[in-house]
């Protein structure tokens, strides 16, 4: 009989100890739709709507995958008016033009309630070679996100209740229009005005 409650109790325990958040990502109704960016500036990339199902665990881990990630320099994650981090690219992928984007150390409480992380891109100045370039940011599965017990401080795994990927709408390369400056060049049969764009 007593090895039967101690088996009871080491399930219990168990269970306990090896919670597991569920967590409901989407997309706000108020993320930017497609957009057409010049550089060298911070725009808003998206929102994103978060709520676990578990009152013991707060957010400690995010990380997205842009792509046109050479025209990032940074990334802004934000409660509100509150900077919850900034994150440099790693993880980079050359060839695809992906990389990584990681905040971690946050202590953010998303439990019952549904939050809303607004996602902000400090872009660099774009060349001609960047026209048309599409800069997304993207969830695509559980590893981008940790949550962790408040109480035993342990991380929990994730469960993403929602459709993967959770993808922002494309922010648009275009690069700055420049300034058209005409130019009279003295040549043998004559002047030639040439017009070219100025850098």
């Amino acid at each position: 009989m007593k090895s039967a409650i101690l088996a009871v109790c080491v399930a219990i325990f168990c269970l306990v100890n090896s919670a597991q958040a569920t967590l409901i990502v989407s997309l706000s109704n108020s993320t930017p739709i497609d957009q057409y960016v010049c550089g060298n500036q911070t725009v808003l990339m998206a929102k994103f709507k978060l709520m676990t199902d578990n009152d013991g665990d707060n957010l400690t881990y995010f990380s997205v995958k842009c792509t046109g990630a050479n025209l990032i320099n940074y990334l802004t994650l934000m409660d509100g008016s509150s900077v919850l981090g900034t994150a440099a690219a790693n993880s980079v992928d050359v060839l695809q033009n992906t990389a990584m984007f990681t905040f971690s150390g946050l202590d953010f409480d998303t439990s019952y309630v549904s939050k809303t992380l607004s996602l902000q891109a400090n872009l660099g100045l774009f060349g001609d070679d960047a026209y048309g370039t599409l800069i997304t940011a993207g969830i695509y599965d559980e590893n981008y996100l940790t949550a962790t017990d408040i109480i035993t401080g342990k991380q929990d795994s994730i469960l993403l209740n929602c459709s993967l990927p959770v993808v922002s709408n494309p922010l648009i390369a275009v690069p700055e229009p420049g300034t058209l400056v005409l130019i009279l060049v003295a040549t043998a049969i004559g002047a030639v005005l040439y017009i070219r764009r100025k850098r």
